[in-house]
């Protein structure tokens, strides 16, 4: 019985991986395109962070917690930076990136 609730859980944790990192390679081919069209490098940077968690996750590491805070760190920073502290522009962009994070 054991033997098949790990096959569970461990089947729900590599599908999750693949949606990260299939989410993280599109943010970042399209951060990419943006950058180099003269636009914010933020996306570029957040899905080279995905992607690497998605991997990191598949591999089942602890270091997967470490790449997602630190994309919701940057993605703060980014975002007061960008719009200060107006409140109804600052809040889409940490909460897209919260449910991007997982």
């Amino acid at each position: 019985m054991k033997k098949r609730r790990r096959f569970k859980s461990v089947a729900i944790v590599y599908v999750l991986a693949t949606g990260v990192a299939l989410v993280g390679l599109i943010l970042l081919v399209l951060g990419l395109l943006l950058a180099t069209s003269g636009g914010s490098a933020f996306y570029l940077i957040s899905g080279a962070l995905l992607s690497i968690s998605g991997v990191q996750l598949f591999r089942r590491r602890a270091s997967t917690v470490h790449f997602v805070a630190l994309n919701f760190a940057l993605t703060w920073i980014w975002a007061l930076i960008e719009v200060q502290f107006d409140g109804w522009a600052l809040l889409p962009r940490p909460a897209v990136s919260a449910i991007n994070s997982g």
